[in-house]
């Protein structure tokens, strides 16, 4: 979003060049880049670190027994119906999604309607792509930071709800009227939207993957909740009315209502695993225990030795 916003402000200037319209040159020139490193990842990302050719011998050798030591006991299991049944039924899949949809709403927000939120402040098309930059690194450097925290503490529930807090924050800002509240503290308030977005989505995701045992399970979950999800940017894109601005009622508060959402179902999430760990640990889920090796393999993060990350 911080270079969009760069390269947007630099191809505004370019409008008549090659005989286009500067919007066309958005397309060429951003599409070019998307291309580009879409074929450099197919050749440099690899699906396993053993497969990594950037490591060497003891790096893989690292990177596997990590894998190992997050994955427990579990083995790798083939796709089969049998295994894309039990993430269907997966309540943890459903609250990630549903997190997920709560972020997105704000996420698409920040990507299609920022500029003209800016503009209905009082700048100019071209300087409210420039007004975006700083807006977009900070959302940048507070992802990053919280990422690291939430990592260094192996907690996900309070970084991905606290960071929300923020967007509630801005939208109830931007709800002010127009004429009671200052320029400057409406730009203010896109800084917390982004910042607490951005972030809170980052660890949502990564919760989800904490608690998914398996690269195919986890595959399907993922391609599950983005399905999901990613209809909250279809709402998300649709609720800012040009008759409603400089202050958009409905979709401020329908994106105000989908964070609170998030932040409900992501306590729902919070309490689930913490009683299911609570179980396991009072030896309540100790009888799975006698199954046989294949049948607790197929167990995945319900395995009484797994405990979830909260």
């Amino acid at each position: 979003m911080a270079f969009g916003g760069l390269i947007a402000f630099g191809i505004g200037h370019m409008d008549g060049i090659g005989g286009y319209l500067a919007w066309r040159w958005i397309f060429i020139i951003e599409g070019i880049f998307t291309v580009v490193i879409a074929l450099g990842v197919i050749v440099l990302m690899p699906n396993w670190p053993d497969k990594a050719k950037h490591l060497n011998d003891e790096e893989r050798r690292v990177l596997l027994n990590k894998l190992s030591r997050d994955q427990k006991e579990y083995v790798e299991e083939k796709t089969s119906w049998a295994v894309i049944w039990d993430c269907v039924k997966d309540i943890k899949l459903y609250c990630s999604a549903l997190i997920y949809f709560g972020c997105a709403v704000t996420s698409s927000a920040s990507a299609y309607f920022f500029p003209s939120i800016l503009v209905d402040l009082g700048w100019t098309a071209l300087k409210a792509q420039y007004m975006l930059i700083p807006i977009s690194m900070a959302g940048l450097v507070t992802t990053v930071s919280i990422g690291f925290l939430s990592d260094h503490t192996r907690h996900r529930y309070g970084f991905a709800v606290g960071p929300l807090f923020l967007v509630v924050i801005g939208y109830i800002l931007l709800l002010i009227p127009h004429d009671q509240i200052q320029v400057g503290v409406r730009y203010f308030a896109l800084y917390l939207l982004t910042c607490g977005v951005f972030a809170a989505t980052t660890i949502s995701m990564t919760w989800m993957n904490n608690n998914i045992v398996g690269a195919k399970r986890r595959g399907i979950s993922i391609g599950i909740m983005l399905g999901f999800g990613n209809c909250g940017s279809i709402l998300g894109s649709n609720i800012f009315l040009t008759r409603q601005a400089p202050v958009y009622r409905i979709g401020f508060g329908v994106a105000l209502g989908a964070t609170v959402l998030a932040q409900i179902t992501a306590t729902i999430l919070f309490v689930y695993v913490w009683w299911e760990n609570k179980q396991k640990a009072t030896g309540k889920r100790d009888h799975l225990l006698t199954l046989s090796n294949d049948q607790q393999n197929a167990l995945a993060d319900k395995h009484p030795n797994y405990r979830y990350t909260y």
